[in-house]
C-alpha cells in the first residue's frame, strides 16, 4: 500500500512537471492545449453540436438506503435467456399498457436493447430519442442515454455518442463507472481529432491513478502528446510507464513506440537501443519480430541466437534454424539452449534424423545444462510420434530414468513411457512400467493413477486375474472415497469378465456405497439394477417450477443453523449497500452489461465468503436477477459453512440450496430441445453445469462461447443446418436459447453418428469426433472401458462430471 501511494504521488508530481514544461514552451498552440487542462468545462447539451470536455466528478460515498427488490419483467426474462422474439412481444405489451414513466422507460429500454442486439441501430436510436422526450425523471433517463451511446457507437456518430455518455453522467452523478466512461469520452475526442479535449479528459484521469494501475490512461496521455508532435513529453511519459511496469507486453509496446519516435526526431542510436532491448530481452513477444526487422532493415548487427529465438516463438522454424546455424558458423560457442531450440526447430520442419542427432549432441556434451532432461523427452517424442517408433521412444524415456532415477523428471518420464507403450498396444509392457511408479516413486502425484491404468491395461489384454490383483493393490492404498469406489467397481468388472457373478456383485455392492453421488458409485448402482447408463426417468413438473416456496424453509433453516435474529432481512442486500464492487455490479446490470456485472458480483461473493448473512442476501438477489453462476458457488459455500461438506450430505439441507446448485434455469429452451431433438433434460443440464455453470455470456480462452460453449465455426454450422436464428451472428452464441437449441441439434447428430452411444456423444462434444473414433477402437463394446481409454484427462473428467450432474438432477427433479 505504501509503495502504491508513493507511486501515485510521483505520478501526480510528474504530471504537474510535464504540464509545467509544456506551458513554458514557446508554441502558443501547445500552451492553449495545456491551459485547457485547467479550464472549467461547460455541460454538453443534448444535441449533436461540438462540445467542450466535461469535468470529472469524483464519486461520493453512498449512504445506506433500503434497496427495493425489482424482479425482471417478463420481457426482461425472455431477453436474458436470449429469446428475443418473445421478449420483443412482451416489451410491446408493456409499452402499450404502461401507466407510468417507469414502465414506459423499462419497456422502451428493452425494445432498444433488442434492436441493438439485432443490428437495428437506427431504429434503436430513433426509439430512444422518442423515449427520452417522453420521460422527465433523470434517473429513468440514465440507462436510456447509455443505451443510446451503444447504438451511436455502432453508427460511428462520435459527437452524438459523447453527448449521450455525458448526459448519462449528468443523470447519474454517483456513477461507479464514471472513470471508464470519461476515458471512453476521451477516446471519442481523440478519434475525432479533438486532441485538446482528449488531453483534458486523459490528464484529469491520470491525476487519480499511478503508472501501474493506471498505465492505460497514462499511455493515452503519451499518445496524445505524440500525435500533436510533442515528442519530448511523449517520451518522458513512456519512460515513466516503462520504469514502473514489469509487464512484458506493455514494455515491448512502449519500446516500439519510443524507437519509432526516436527515428522521427533523427535520434537513431536511441531507436536502435530500444529495438535491441526488445530483441535481447523479450524474444517471445509479438513485437519482437517488428524490432528485429527494423534492425535488419537498418543493417544493424543483431545477436543471431536471439534472432533465431524470435522466429522460433513466431513458429517460423526454417528461419529459426537458419539463424541458429549461422550463430554456430560465426564461431560463437553454442550451449544447451541453442542445441535444444535448433533440435526442436528441425523436428518441426520434418528433419527428424537431424533433430535426434542434435538432441543426442546435447545429451552427450551438456549433461549439466538445464535443457539436458528436456532433450531426452523431445528425442523420445520425435521417435514415437513423428517416426512411429513407439518402442524406441519408450526406451529413450526409460533410459533416462535408469541413468537418473533421483532427478525430478524421472517419474514423469516413467509415466510417459507407459503411455507410449499403451498407445502402441503393448499393454503388458505398459502395465509393468506403470506399476513401477507406486513402488519406486510412491509420492509422485500420478503414481496411484498409474497403478489404476496398469489395471486397465491388464483388463484390456484379457488378463483378468492380473487386473484384479492390480485393482486390489489400488484398493489397499486408496484414501479418497472416490478412489475406493473406482477400485471396487473395476474389481467387480474383472470378476464379471471372468464369469464370476457372485464376486462381481460383491464388489459392485461395495462400490455402490463407497462414495455416494460419485461416478463409479452411480455406475455400480446401474449395473446392480440392470439399468443402462444415461437412461433417466422423465422429469417432474418441478423442472419448470418456482422455488419461491422452498425459500421460506431455507430462511428458517438459515436462522436456526447460524443463529440469525428474526429482525435481520435475509432478502435485501442490506449488508452490501456500501460495498463498491456491489454498487458497480448493480450499475453494470442496469446498463445491460451482464457478463461484466456477473464478474463484479462474483468479486463481492469472494470478498464476503464466510459472512453467511451477506452471502445469503447476495445469493437471493442474484437469483432474482437471473445471474446464476455466483449464486451456485454461494449456495455451496453456505452449505460448507454449515458443515455439509460431502455432496451426499448436502441433500439433507433444504431443497432451495440444491435447486440453486443444480438449477433448472432456461427450462423453456431445455424442454423444447428435448422435444425437438430427443436429448434428455438431465443430460443437457448436466452439460450446462459443466460447460459454463449456467453462465450464458461466458467466453473461454480457447474461443468457446456461451452457455454450452460452442466454437464460432460450430455455431455457424448449426445456424446453417437449422436455418435459424434469422441474421445469425457470432454474438448470438451468447443467447441461452440459441446455445441450448444448437446443443440439442449437435448432440442429436453425434448420437446418431455414434450408434446412439451417449458416452461417445459426450466425448465427441468435448474432444471432437476424430479423437472419439480413435478411442472407440479397442473398447470391445464396453462403454466403461471406453471411458478409461480416453487419453485426454479433461475429456474423461468431463464425461464423468456430466453423468454425476445428470444423476443429481434425476434425484432432485424426477
Amino acid at each position: 500500500m505504501e509503495r502504491a501511494n508513493r507511486i501515485n504521488h510521483v505520478a501526480k508530481l510528474f504530471l504537474a512537471l510535464i504540464l509545467g514544461l509544456v506551458m513554458a514552451g514557446c508554441d502558443a498552440q501547445r500552451n492553449e492545449l495545456i491551459l485547457g487542462l485547467f479550464q472549467t468545462a461547460t455541460p454538453i447539451p443534448p444535441t449533436a453540436t461540438a462540445t467542450s470536455a466535461p469535468t470529472i466528478t469524483l464519486t461520493p460515498e453512498p449512504t445506506e438506503t433500503l434497496i427495493p427488490l425489482e424482479e425482471p419483467s417478463r420481457g426482461d426474462h425472455y431477453f436474458l435467456i436470449g429469446d428475443f422474439k418473445t421478449a420483443r412481444s412482451e416489451y410491446r405489451k408493456s409499452a402499450f399498457s404502461a401507466a407510468s414513466e417507469k414502465e414506459i422507460a423499462a419497456a422502451e429500454l428493452g425494445l432498444a436493447r433488442i434492436e441493438s442486439q439485432s443490428g437495428e441501430y437506427e431504429a434503436c436510436q430513433n426509439r430512444l430519442i422518442e423515449a427520452l422526450n417522453r420521460i422527465g425523471d433523470p434517473a429513468l433517463k440514465a440507462p436510456l442515454w447509455y443505451q443510446m451511446s451503444a447504438c451511436l457507437h455502432e453508427l460511428e456518430l462520435r459527437r452524438e455518442e459523447i453527448n449521450a455518455l455525458s448526459e448519462y453522467l449528468k443523470a447519474n452523478p454517483e456513477s461507479r463507472l464514471a472513470f471508464e466512461i470519461q476515458e471512453r469520452i476521451g477516446d471519442l475526442y481523440f478519434a475525432e481529432g479533438d486532441y485538446q479535449d482528449a488531453m483534458t479528459i486523459y490528464s484529469g484521469l491520470a491525476e487519480r491513478v499511478d503508472f501501474i494501475s493506471g498505465n492505460q490512461v497514462w499511455m493515452k496521455v503519451a499518445d496524445t502528446f505524440f500525435i500533436q508532435g510533442d515528442y519530448s513529453n511523449a517520451l518522458l511519459v513512456w519512460i515513466k510507464i516503462f520504469e514502473a511496469n514489469q509487464n512484458e507486453e506493455l514494455r515491448v509496446r512502449i519500446n516500439l513506440l519510443m524507437a519509432e519516435t526516436y527515428e522521427i526526431i533523427d535520434s537513431t542510436e536511441q531507436a536502435y537501443a530500444r529495438y535491441q532491448d526488445i530483441v535481447n530481452s523479450y524474444p517471445r513477444a509479438a513485437g519482437a519480430l517488428d524490432a528485429l526487422q527494423a534492425l535488419n532493415n537498418a543493417d544493424q548487427d543483431v545477436n543471431l541466437f536471439q534472432s533465431g529465438l524470435i522466429y522460433y516463438y513466431r513458429g517460423n522454424y526454417k528461419l529459426a534454424s537458419a539463424n541458429f546455424y549461422r550463430f554456430l558458423e560465426s564461431g560463437e560457442s553454442g550451449d544447451g539452449a541453442l542445441i535444444y531450440y535448433l533440435g526442436v526447430s528441425q523436428m518441426y520442419v520434418g528433419n527428424y534424423v537431424e533433430a535426434i542427432s542434435l538432441f543426442d549432441k546435447l545429451i552427450e556434451e551438456f549433461p549439466e545444462d538445464g535443457f539436458y532432461a528436456p532433450a531426452w523427452e523431445e528425442k523420445a517424442y520425435v521417435q514415437w510420434y513423428y517416426q512411429g517408433n513407439y518402442p524406441a521412444g519408450a526406451a529413450t524415456l526409460l533410459e533416462y530414468v535408469a541413468k537418473h532415477p533421483d532427478q525430478q523428471p524421472a517419474p514423469g518420464y516413467l509415466f510417459q513411457a507407459g503411455r507410449v507403450l499403451e498407445t502402441a498396444h503393448k499393454l503388458s509392457d505398459a502395465a509393468e512400467v506403470w506399476e513401477r511408479l507406486i513402488d519406486e516413486y510412491p509420492l509422485y502425484e500420478k503414481s496411484e493413477e498409474a497403478l489404476f491404468l496398469a489395471g486397465i491395461a491388464r483388463y484390456r489384454a484379457g488378463n483378468y486375474d492380473a487386473a484384479t490383483a492390480t485393482f486390489n493393490r489400488e484398493l489397499l492404498i486408496a484414501t479418497d472415497t472416490a478412489d475406493v469406489a473406482k477400485a471396487n467397481f473395476w474389481i467387480g468388472k474383472s470378476y464379471q469378465r471372468k464369469g464370476d457373478a457372485e464376486f462381481a456383485e460383491k464388489y459392485f455392492l461395495a462400490a455402490s456405497s463407497a462414495s455416494p453421488t460419485d461416478y463409479y458409485t452411480e455406475r455400480a448402482l446401474d449395473l446392480l439394477s440392470g439399468a443402462e447408463p444415461f437412461q433417466f426417468a422423465a422429469p417432474s413438473e418441478a423442472i419448470s417450477g418456482d422455488i419461491a416456496n422452498e425459500k421460506i424453509i431455507a430462511d428458517q433453516w438459515m436462522r436456526i443453523t447460524f443463529n440469525i435474529d428474526e429482525a435481520v432481512d435475509l432478502m435485501r442486500p442490506t449488508l452490501l449497500i456500501a460495498d463498491s464492487d456491489f454498487l458497480r455490479a448493480e450499475e453494470l446490470y442496469r446498463l445491460g452489461r451482464f457478463q461484466e456485472a456477473l464478474e463484479a458480483y462474483d468479486a463481492v461473493r469472494v470478498r464476503f465468503d464466510g459472512e453467511v448473512v451477506a452471502s445469503y442476501q447476495l445469493m437471493n438477489t442474484l437469483i432474482e436477477k437471473e445471474i446464476y453462476r455466483p449464486a451456485v458457488f454461494i449456495s455451496r459455500g453456505i452449505l460448507t459453512h454449515a458443515g455439509l461438506i460431502e455432496d451426499v450430505r448436502t441433500l439433507s439441507a433444504p431443497n432451495y440450496f440444491n435447486r440453486i446448485r443444480f438449477g433448472t434455469w432456461y427450462s423453456e429452451s431445455v424442454l423444447a430441445a428435448w422435444e425437438e431433438f430427443g436429448i434428455h433434460p438431465f443430460v443437457l443440464y448436466g452439460m450446462m453445469r459443466q460447460e459454463s455453470m449456467y453462465d450464458p455470456w461466458i467466453s473461454s480462452a480457447a474461443g468457446a462461447q456461451g452457455l454450452m460453449q460452442f466454437m464460432p465455426a460450430t455455431g455457424r454450422e448449426m445456424a446453417e443446418k437449422l436455418k435459424w436464428p434469422e441474421n445469425y451472428g457470432p454474438d448470438d452464441l451468447l443467447r441461452a436459447a440459441v446455445s441450448v437449441r444448437f446443443a440439442g441439434k449437435y448432440l442429436s447428430g453425434q448420437l446418431s453418428y455414434f450408434d446412439q452411444n451417449p458416452y461417445h456423444m459426450l466425448a465427441s462434444y468435448n474432444a471432437g469426433a476424430g479423437n472419439t473414433a480413435n478411442w472407440i477402437d479397442g473398447e470391445d463394446g464396453d462403454t466403461d472401458l471406453f471411458l478409461e481409454m480416453i487419453r485426454f484427462e479433461e475429456t474423461r473428467l468431463y464425461v464423468r462430471r456430466v453423468y454425476e450432474n445428470a444423476k443429481m438432477y434425476e434425484r432432485l427433479y424426477r
